[in-house]
């Protein structure tokens, strides 16, 4: 059985790991929030899939221990059957300055679980075309801290606009960005730009498949379009790329830390002043953005 909690990012950043530990331990369970299964079965990773939030996964992971399992691999912890041949507890936060993913490889590594490729995601969650004209903005994230001022993800659409590259140019809200789209909306931006709405995650990956360049500030979805080999620039500053950064063959980050940074999801919450983020300027967003699409492109 394996264990992973956390939001989409979490999951994401460990989808390796789950393919590799299958490869090298065999199907197992896993238990995990219920908007991944979805992708977890169109991956092929796990035999049986259960929700993290239902009740039944309540009594399976804190019950009286009766359920037994030749292994349990874990991001959460637990106290498993004492029959349970091997229990492994894996890293929910890393150490400073390592990255996540090395963190839960390191601990693997120790029971024979080595990195694999991953199966190509494009081929498995795209169901129609390969055009990649669309500049793809996330301007949301699980939280609002840290996020890129909406004013900015305005103004930036604007500017590549101008370049006259971007057969299309849309703004991709989720489930969870509701009073974000409103404000866009507010913005007032034109009917030059789309906007896309994606209630769950193949559809969000369906969207990335098509996508040309991708822009967004650290969240579940700046990870899957990385590891969709997409060219994503991810926007950083309450949160180190080098320990939270997405990872793919065509991925980047813009970090400059304030005093404060990086700093607690509490301590977020409470922020006013996001200097963190404030402080990545138009100037420097606009000058990666230019340089990744260059260099994906060849010009």
């Amino acid at each position: 059985m394996v264990v992973r909690g956390g939001g989409l990012g979490d999951l994401i950043i460990t989808l390796p790991h789950l393919w590799a530990i299958q490869s090298r331990l065999g199907p197992f369970t896993v238990v995990a929030p219920a908007r991944a299964l979805r992708l977890l079965r169109r991956m092929g990773i796990g035999a049986q899939h259960l929700p993290i939030e239902s009740s039944a996964a309540t009594r399976l992971l804190f019950g009286d221990g009766s359920d037994k399992r030749d292994w349990v691999v874990s991001w959460l912890k637990l106290n498993p059957a004492p029959a349970t041949r091997r229990y492994l507890r894996l890293p929910h936060a890393p150490a400073p300055e390592e990255h996540m993913s090395e963190a839960c490889w390191k601990e693997l590594r120790a029971i024979g679980v080595e990195p694999l490729p991953l199966p190509d995601l494009r081929r498995v969650l795209s169901t129609s075309g390969t055009d990649v004209s669309r500049l793809l903005l996330h301007p949301g994230s699980g939280t609002a801290w840290k996020c890129w001022p909406a004013a900015s993800y305005g103004e930036l659409a604007h500017r590549l606009a101008g370049t006259g590259v971007w057969k299309d140019i849309a703004f991709l809200f989720g489930p969870e960005d509701d009073a974000l789209a409103r404000e866009f909306k507010a913005l007032r931006l034109g009917s030059r730009f789309q906007f896309l709405f994606s209630e769950d995650i193949e559809r969000t990956a369906e969207i990335l498949c098509h996508t040309g360049l991708y822009v967004g500030n650290d969240s579940g979805v700046t990870h899957l379009s990385a590891l969709l080999g997409v060219p994503t620039l991810a926007l950083h500053g309450p949160t180190r790329p080098s320990e939270w950064g997405a990872i793919g063959p065509r991925s980047t980050h813009l970090y400059s830390p304030s005093p404060c940074s990086p700093c607690t999801p509490e301590v977020g919450r409470a922020c006013r002043h996001r200097a963190c983020m404030r402080a990545l300027t138009m100037d420097m967003v606009e000058v990666a953005a230019r340089k990744l699409h260059d260099a994906d492109t060849g010009h």
